[in-house]
């Protein structure tokens, strides 16, 4: 009788725990997540290639959309089926507009570092 006691009282805070989530815009959408175009390998190799003092068009085209737009730079995660906490992300920095260079970043515990 204890234990089934026990369980009543904690299904509702599960069925609670679980409507947790991410805040979502109108769409459904997570907020702030663009649809970031390429996976995050495809991104780290071309951002190695792309020269320091290209224009924002330029990288944009060479880096696909960011799965984060914040201005002076973009954030690139790992966003293939299954993976539920990235452990890495890029981050491609401007400055006036013009590609400075980019940074490979930690992800821990699904924070970014």
């Amino acid at each position: 009788m204890r234990n089934a006691l026990g369980a009543l009282t904690l299904t509702p805070l599960v069925w609670l725990g679980a409507c947790v989530g991410p805040p979502r815009d109108a769409d459904g959408q997570i907020e702030g997540i663009t649809a970031q175009r390429y996976p995050l390998e495809l991104v780290l190799e071309r951002a190695r290639q792309i020269p320091i003092g290209t224009s924002r068009a330029r990288v944009m085209a060479a880096l696909g959309s960011p799965a984060y737009d914040e201005f002076e730079y973009w954030r690139y995660v790992d966003n293939r089926p299954g993976v539920v906490a990235p452990t890495k992300e890029v981050h491609v920095y401007f400055e006036r507009g013009v590609y400075t260079g980019y940074e490979v970043r930690p992800v821990v515990l699904g924070l970014p570092w």
